[in-house]
C-alpha cells in the first residue's frame, strides 16, 4: 500500500535543492527550522492528526517560491458564499405563522 504523505515538501524541495545547489541541512539553516522539523513535515502522512502551523507553511512556501496551497497535498474545502433572497414581510410572516 502507498503511503500518502500531507504536504508536498518531498518533491518542492528536490526541486529547489537541484536548482539552488545547496544542501537540506543548509535549507534549514538559511529558513530557521531545524532539520528534525522538516524531515518530520516530509514524512507526515495524510492519515495523520498532525497539522502543521500556518507560519511554518508560509516559511516553507516562502523559502520555496510557491503559495501554501501548492504544499498541501489535499484540497481545502471552500466556502459557499450566496446571496440572501429578498422575501416580503406577508410572505415570511405566513411562513413562520406569525400574526402581524
Amino acid at each position: 500500500m502507498r503511503r500518502i504523505t500531507k504536504y508536498n515538501l518531498t518533491r518542492l524541495l528536490e526541486k529547489k535543492l537541484k536548482h539552488g545547489n545547496i544542501s537540506e541541512v543548509d535549507f534549514c539553516t538559511r529558513i530557521g527550522i531545524p532539520r528534525s522539523t522538516l524531515l518530520r513535515d516530509k514524512s507526515t502522512l495524510l492519515i495523520d492528526k498532525f497539522s502543521m502551523p500556518e507560519e511554518r507553511l508560509r516559511i516553507y512556501a516562502q523559502a520555496l517560491d510557491v503559495k501554501i496551497e501548492a504544499i498541501l497535498n489535499y484540497s481545502i474545502p471552500q466556502r459557499s458564499i450566496f446571496e440572501p433572497k429578498e422575501v416580503s414581510k406577508s410572505k415570511l410572516l405566513q411562513e413562520t405563522q406569525l400574526r402581524p
